[in-house]
């Protein structure tokens, strides 16, 4: 954006300069998930001290996901050890789905798959965040107004987990 070789970003972090305008699109708190026929004694809510005795399959290191489960557990006093580390999202969705873990998403990421049931972890609440962002200077421009208006007005809205609410 500030060599002006792109007009639009989307960031899952909102940035905290005053150099660009940003549209949040989401704001979801991080849910676990698990096989529909798990065999893991499991409930739709789990405390953090659960997560420490169930095999976990997390997002590689430094993944935004990861990091916030990371801050979680230290908040928590809980060790979280990964069972299985994947590289990207759907690799965490489709090990989980064959039955061999937990894995975590952000609430607004988790879609529509029958082989999979959403969970809330007590005490997790730190969003992921979605924002489109652009150049301050360059927001009244008519393509990226449009473009920013028609967002806004088809942004998803996230599916309801029960025992986790998201932010509006």
């Amino acid at each position: 954006l500030g060599n002006y070789r792109a007009e639009i970003g989307v960031l899952g972090e909102i940035p905290a300069s005053s150099r660009f305008h940003c549209l949040p699109l989401s704001s979801t708190p991080v849910i676990g998930f698990a096989a529909k026929d798990s065999e893991f004694d499991i409930q739709i809510t789990l405390s953090p001290e659960k997560l420490e005795n169930l095999p976990l399959i997390l997002r590689e290191k430094g993944s935004r996901t990861r990091r916030i489960l990371e801050k979680f557990a230290r908040e928590a006093k809980i060790r979280l050890t990964p069972a299985i580390e994947a590289e990207g999202r759907e690799a965490v969705r489709e090990i989980v789905a064959g039955g061999a873990g937990i894995g975590f998403v952000s609430q607004a990421e988790f879609g529509h798959d029958e082989r999979l049931v959403p969970l809330a972890v007590k005490g997790l609440i730190q969003p992921m965040e979605e924002a489109l962002i652009c150049l301050k200077e360059r927001e009244e421009s008519r393509l990226i107004r449009s473009f920013m208006e028609a967002a806004k007005a088809n942004a998803p809205l996230p599916v309801p987990v029960p025992g986790v609410q998201a932010r509006p």
